[in-house]
């Protein structure tokens, strides 16, 4: 369009971890051609969980990945491993070579957290049925949920993070009695082999109402 290349970005996660919902790729990438932006796009839930060959949310829409000027992720969730990637073009990825060996050298990811990450991207490759039997195994989930008495599911269909939130047929006075029935539910779970995680905040310091 004729644009002047700004510093501009817009960064955006493919599956927000807050909210279990999938980020609406199409149109970003006409807000970062309108406008001459950069996308960053960070793949640490969805990679490996979205899309027909688990590749994430250029999969997922099916998008050419080049599109995106960066994608990044952590390697902590469906890779088994630890660390992170990023991936862009030559000039992104030379810049980074460049510029920061000094750090990668100095915390350099142990040699078997870097063959497991490896062996689970193999693993993928051999067995392409894995995102859809995530996504059965979520939708399972989240229909049987669907009557439940006090909680209700928030995420999209699609997505393999969903939340469990507290509904308007819990009576309680206070966030803490709202808490206190959320770890019941934790606890519950646990105690019938599922791991559940309880979303946690420091409320003196948040800048607006949080829905626990």
């Amino acid at each position: 369009s004729g644009r002047r290349l700004t510093r501009r970005f817009i960064v955006t996660e493919g599956i927000f971890e807050n909210s279990g919902k999938i980020a609406q790729l199409p149109k970003l990438l006409e807000l970062k051609k309108k406008f001459k932006y950069r996308l960053i796009l960070d793949e640490s839930l969805s990679i490996g969980t979205l899309g027909k060959r688990g590749a994430g949310l250029t999969d997922y829409y099916n998008i050419n990945p080049k599109d995106v000027d960066m994608i990044v992720g952590s390697m902590c969730t469906a890779l088994c491993s630890s660390g992170g990637f990023c991936s862009g073009s030559f000039e992104i990825t030379d810049h980074q070579r460049i510029s920061g060996p000094a750090y990668c050298y100095s915390a350099a990811l142990p040699a078997v957290l870097s063959a497991c990450a490896t062996e689970s991207v193999r693993n993928l490759d051999r067995n392409p049925h894995l995102p859809a039997k995530i996504l059965s195994n979520a939708s399972t989930f989240k229909s049987n949920m669907s009557n439940a008495k006090y909680v209700t599911i928030a995420g999209c269909p699609d997505s393999p993070v969903f939340h469990i939130r507290l509904n308007e047929n819990v009576k309680a006075n206070s966030i803490e009695e709202k808490e206190k029935f959320l770890q019941e539910i934790v606890d519950e779970a646990m105690n019938n082999g599922v791991l559940l995680t309880r979303a946690k905040y420091v409320y003196a310091q948040e800048m607006y109402n949080i829905e626990p």
